[in-house]
């Protein structure tokens, strides 16, 4: 069995806080893919640590993010 540790990074506090479990997932569309991550995360990894990074503070993947979903459209 192998151990596997993940830590997820991300500037949206309010996904943090529910991935964390901090906070529910009210919205009807969102829970099934929560629930999906959830067990997704489960399944492949001993330990998951979730950090809150501020906007500020990540300006290259925001920059990165938005070049992507711009490109979808």
């Amino acid at each position: 069995f192998h151990t596997a540790t993940l830590t997820i990074k991300m500037d949206s506090k309010l996904v943090i806080e529910q991935l964390k479990g901090a906070y529910k997932v009210k919205h009807p569309n969102l829970v099934p893919r929560y629930l999906e991550t959830k067990n997704f995360l489960a399944r492949h990894f001993t330990t998951v640590s979730f950090e809150h990074v501020p906007r500020e503070r990540n300006k290259d993947a925001d920059e990165l993010a938005n070049r992507a979903m711009d490109k979808k459209h």
